[in-house]
């Protein structure tokens, strides 16, 4: 049994050949939990000064730097309950 944290970012969405392999791929896998992102519909913020500076926590941070900082917590947290990682990557 493991924890699955699956990122997609092709732009094809249901028409993507390498979201229909990774759903393939985790549908015949044995696991307790799939995390799934999809980064093209709900990509992450860029990393600007403001959003660094907030990373850093502190009392006064603007709203942008508190949601910044909210999604920088839930990833790693997602991150920390692997079991594993693996990398499923198209290149050309």
């Amino acid at each position: 049994m493991s924890n699955v944290l699956v990122l997609k970012s092709s732009i094809l969405g249901d028409y993507s050949q390498s979201n229909g392999l990774i759903d393939h791929l985790v549908n015949s896998l044995n696991t307790t939990a799939v995390i799934e992102r999809d980064l093209a519909t709900q990509p992450i913020p860029v990393l600007d000064g403001e959003i660094a500076s907030g990373l850093r926590g502190g009392d006064n941070l603007s709203e942008k730097q508190q949601a910044a900082l909210a999604l920088s917590d839930q990833l790693i947290n997602e991150i920390k309950t692997l079991c594993s990682l693996k990398l499923l990557l198209h290149l050309k």
